[in-house]
């Protein structure tokens, strides 16, 4: 088992810190100028909100407490570029079992992170205010639209 993984016995507990996240010692003009020129190559980008994970710290009772906090998301979209702004988003995936098969799909060329390759569905960011299972559920919903229209 890798080093990093927590067995827990109990769902992990999300702890939002207020306020929004800015990267200390990096310059806002360069991010400025990298979020630019990654969206004038993929107009597909957009600069919405975004939970990212300061820490996680075990509670002692076989669970773990997330500590989260709203950021931009062109500060995790501009790390693609080499300039790391500490920004390590949370996300939510569901291994989806339907007549004993595994449901996945393949991420679009034009995303971001990891184009065109395949991954459990549903899956997606976390958005400030969202629950995960309500998340799941949206991003399952998005998922069987999808399905339904590849089949037509």
């Amino acid at each position: 088992m890798d080093a990093r993984t927590i067995q827990l016995r109990r769902p992990p507990v999300l702890v939002r810190v207020e306020g929004r996240f800015v990267p200390p010692g990096v310059e806002l003009a360069e991010v400025d100028r990298r979020w630019n020129a990654l969206c004038a190559a993929n107009p597909r980008y957009f600069d919405g909100s975004m939970l990212q994970v300061l820490g996680v710290s075990r509670n002692g009772h076989g669970g773990v407490q997330i500590h989260v906090q709203e950021c931009s998301y062109r500060f995790y979209a501009v790390q693609k570029t080499g300039l790391d702004c500490g920004v390590r988003p949370i996300g939510v995936k569901a291994v989806t079992i339907a007549g004993g098969r595994v449901l996945m799909g393949r991420r679009s060329t034009t995303v971001a992170f990891y184009p065109g390759l395949w991954e459990f569905v549903p899956g997606g960011g976390l958005e400030p205010g969202v629950d995960p299972a309500q998340q799941i559920a949206r991003e399952l919903h998005v998922a069987r639209n999808t399905v339904r229209k590849v089949l037509r």
